[in-house]
C-alpha cells in the first residue's frame, strides 16, 4: 500500500467532516433509534451500592450492622432518553495517484466509556425496540469491546482521502430517583430515622441519605444488539474529495459541452467521453462545474433548476458536498 499513496493520520479535514457525520448519523441512525426508545416501568433502572460507614465512634451503638446499600430507582415523572454515539477513526489513506485504491478495514477495540456504575440497567434492541431496563442483567457491560473487520473493502477514488469509522451507539438517561434508602441488615430504611439523631454516625448518614434522595441522576450505557447479542455499531466508509474539478469551457447541441481537461460530458445522460465513446459518470467521480455562460438555451439543465442540479453543476453553486458516506455493516437504521 505504500506504493500506491500516501497514508496520513489527518486532523485539519475534521472541523469540515464533522458537521457531514452528525446530520448523517442524526438523521439515520440516531433519530431512528430515539424514536423507537422505551423504558419498561415495571423494571426501570435502579441503583444498588454497597458502602462501608466510617468507624468514628468510640462506642458502636449507634451505628448499624456494617456495610450499609444504597438504592434508589429512576421516577418515570421527568425521565428522560437520548440516543449518541461513540467514533472509532481508521487510520486515512490519501489517494494521490490517477487509479482507484482499494482499502481493506482494520480490527478495532473500543474501550467502554460508560457511566452506569452499579446500575442495575441495560439498553436492548429487539425486533426493532429498544428498550431501557433493569431486566437484562445488570450494569456491568464489556470494558473492551473488538470490532471485527470480517473482510470489509472499500475503494478510494484519485484525489480523495479516505478511512473507515465504527460508530458504538449508546443511550443516556436522566431524571429524578424515587424509592430511595440507605438501608442495613437490621433497618430497611436508615435515613429516617438518623434525621433527629446527633451521633456519629447520623453525622456521616445525613448527608448521604441527602444525596441519595436528592440528586439527579444522569447516567450513560452502551446499547446491546439482543438479536446478536453484542454491543450496537455501524461500520462506514468515508471519502472526501480534494482533487481538481473539471469546468466546462463551451457547449455543442445536446447539452454536450467541452471541459478543460480535454474531455466531453454529456449533462443530460450524465455521461463522459475522452474523446471516443461514452461512459457514465462512476458513483465517485464528481461532476464538472458548466458556468452559466455556456449553458445551451435549449438544454433541460438550463431551463430548469431542478433538472441543472441533477445534470450539471452550476458554477455559482462552487461547493458540492466533498464528504461522501457509506454504509458497510452494522445497524442500519430502522
Amino acid at each position: 500500500m505504500g506504493s500506491l499513496g500516501l497514508i496520513l493520520l489527518v486532523a485539519s479535514c475534521a472541523a469540515h467532516a464533522q458537521l457531514t457525520y452528525e446530520k448523517t448519523v442524526v438523521a439515520e441512525y440516531i433519530k431512528s433509534l430515539e424514536a423507537n426508545a422505551t423504558i419498561d416501568w415495571r423494571n426501570p433502572p435502579a441503583f444498588q451500592e454497597v458502602w462501608t460507614p466510617p468507624h468514628c465512634m468510640s462506642s458502636r451503638i449507634d451505628a448499624p450492622a456494617r456495610p450499609v446499600t444504597a438504592y434508589k430507582k429512576l421516577k418515570k415523572d421527568g425521565a428522560h432518553l437520548r440516543v449518541n454515539y461513540d467514533v472509532i477513526p481508521h487510520a486515512r489513506y490519501l489517494n494521490i495517484h490517477d487509479t482507484p485504491v482499494e482499502l481493506h478495514k482494520e480490527d478495532s477495540t473500543w474501550v467502554t466509556k460508560g457511566s452506569a456504575k452499579s446500575w442495575n440497567v441495560g439498553a436492548g434492541l429487539l425486533l426493532g425496540k429498544l428498550s431501557l431496563s433493569s431486566s437484562y442483567g445488570g450494569s456491568i457491560f464489556e470494558s473492551e469491546m473488538k470490532i471485527q473487520a470480517n473482510g470489509a473493502a472499500e475503494t478510494c477514488p484519485p484525489g480523495s482521502e479516505c478511512h473507515f469509522e465504527d460508530w458504538i451507539f449508546h443511550l443516556n438517561f436522566w431524571g429524578l430517583p424515587r424509592d430511595a434508602k440507605l438501608s442495613s441488615s437490621r433497618t430497611d430504611d436508615i435515613c429516617p430515622r438518623v434525621r433527629k439523631e446527633t451521633g456519629c454516625f447520623a453525622k456521616w448518614a445525613k448527608p448521604v441519605c441527602f444525596r441519595l434522595k436528592r440528586a439527579f441522576i444522569d447516567a450513560r450505557i452502551p446499547i446491546k444488539d439482543m438479536g446478536e447479542k453484542k454491543i450496537l455499531t455501524t461500520t462506514v466508509f468515508s471519502r472526501e474529495y480534494y482533487g481538481p474539478r473539471a469546468v466546462a469551457v463551451s457547449a455543442v447541441e445536446d447539452c454536450i459541452f467541452k471541459l478543460d481537461d480535454g474531455r466531453w460530458y454529456d449533462s443530460e445522460r450524465d455521461y463522459y467521453s475522452p474523446g471516443e465513446g461514452w461512459v457514465a459518470r462512476a458513483r465517485d467521480q464528481h461532476k464538472p462545474d458548466i458556468p452559466d455562460r455556456v449553458r445551451l438555451a435549449d438544454c433541460p439543465a438550463s431551463r430548469d433548476q431542478v433538472q441543472g442540479n441533477k445534470l450539471g453543476k452550476r458554477r455559482e453553486e462552487e461547493y458540492e458536498r466533498k464528504v461522501q458516506i457509506t454504509y458497510v455493516s452494522g445497524f442500519k437504521g430502522f
